[in-house]
């Protein structure tokens, strides 16, 4: 009996282990990802430091080395941050008092997403004014800037640029900006510096 559990034991490891080889083959075969990219697998988010034949090793957010079974690997839902052939969608808001003319507002913005979101050949950036609505109890104005990026880890560096800029544009025009919790967030707190970003890009 106990000869038997053991060969059942050693037979399920074995198995295993054929499955997690298996696994790397058909990883290194289709290549959802290379070493170096972003991917997020599952709730692990992270760089891609190495694939062998059994396990994919990632360098999560928080530091951390994160051993993952290739056979698991292939049975998760994956994201690749680091390819996105046709670009990557974002967008940003811009909430204004609803007395603003969008005719000044639009290309300023217009101006921001031009000059941070042109990454992907073929698609235009643009800006929309999509009218007064009520935001947090305030009516405001809403302008929305759409661009595509060439990956999603730009995303970040890019809407913080974008702000920074129609933030000074706006001052220099005397346009209010009204903040909330759903834009014009950067990685700092309010209010926004302009940092590097100033407006003598467009010359």
């Amino acid at each position: 009996a106990t000869s038997g559990v053991l060969g059942m034991v050693v037979g399920m490891a074995v198995k295993d282990i054929i499955a997690n080889v298996f696994s790397g083959i058909i990883l290194n075969f289709e290549r959802p990802f290379t070493v170096g990219d972003k991917i997020k697998i599952n709730t692990v988010t992270g760089i891609v430091k190495d694939i062998t034949w059994r396990t994919t090793r990632v360098e999560s957010s928080d530091g951390h080395m994160v051993s993952l079974a290739n056979g698991k690997v292939t049975e998760a839902f994956m994201e690749n941050y680091s390819q996105a052939p046709n670009g990557v969608l974002d967008e940003v808001h811009f909430y204004t008092p609803p007395t603003v003319d969008p005719k000044v507002a639009i290309p300023i913005i217009m101006k921001a997403v031009e000059i941070f979101g042109t990454e992907v050949t073929g698609y235009n950036p643009k800006v929309n004014y999509k009218g007064i609505i009520n935001v947090n109890g305030d009516w405001v104005a809403d302008f929305a800037g759409t661009y595509r990026l060439a990956v999603a880890g730009r995303k970040s560096d890019a809407k913080e640029n974008i702000c920074l800029y129609v933030r000074e544009a706006f001052i220099k025009q005397g346009i209010p900006l009204i903040p909330t919790d759903e834009t014009f967030q950067t990685s700092e707190s309010m209010p926004l510096q302009a940092k590097n970003v100033n407006l003598s890009k467009d010359k």
